[in-house]
């Protein structure tokens, strides 16, 4: 079962950021569509990167440089529980790409637990990017010990698990909610 819930989260993540389009397109525009978007996107996590090493950085040059971690770790709750939750809905209860697995020689559970695991590796890339730079500047001034980075290690990688079981519990609420109602698609919204 490791296996099967293994490739199908590679398949889900690579057509997730359109990879297996792009690969096996003989389409030039398509290309050079994903080449200009995931230049915009490494911009964008460059930016990001670097409001979140000044605003550690700022912090450290008022003195309040203690609670850098903790305001990392929060704000980025926050935010993965805000994107999580929109995204939550439309990842684990797609009845459409549900269809077409439940086709294939794998059982039910490794389905669901892929969609799980596609969607903690997204948002373990984006508390990577949350949390890297504001980390190292917190590094760079605090000089912690040895034991800051083993915690700071486990909270980076469990991070992403919290927002994730809010938001699947209450994307799970309203897709059940919804699915009983006429307007389906307004209730969801």
């Amino acid at each position: 079962m490791l296996n099967q819930i293994l490739t199908l989260s590679k398949v889900q993540l690579k057509s997730l950021f359109g990879i297996n389009e792009v690969r096996h397109t003989k389409d030039k525009k398509k290309k050079q569509n994903f080449i200009l978007l995931l230049v915009a996107y490494v911009l964008v996590i460059l930016v990001g990167m670097g409001y979140v090493g000044g605003l550690a950085y700022g912090y450290h040059y008022l003195g309040l440089g203690d609670i850098v971690p903790m305001y990392l770790y929060t704000i980025l709750s926050i935010v993965m529980l805000v994107l999580s939750f929109f995204k939550a809905g439309s990842v684990l209860f797609s009845m459409k790409s549900y269809d077409i697995m439940v086709s294939l020689p794998v059982t039910k559970s490794a389905i669901l637990i892929s969609r799980f695991v596609t969607m903690y590796v997204t948002n373990l890339l984006f508390s990577l990017v949350i949390m890297i730079p504001g980390l190292a500047v917190h590094i760079w001034f605090a000089k912690p010990g040895i034991s800051f980075y083993c915690v700071s290690l486990i909270a980076v990688l469990f991070a992403p698990l919290q927002p994730l079981t809010i938001s699947s519990i209450l994307g799970a609420l309203i897709k059940g909610i919804s699915s009983r109602m006429q307007k389906k698609n307004l209730v969801e919204t």
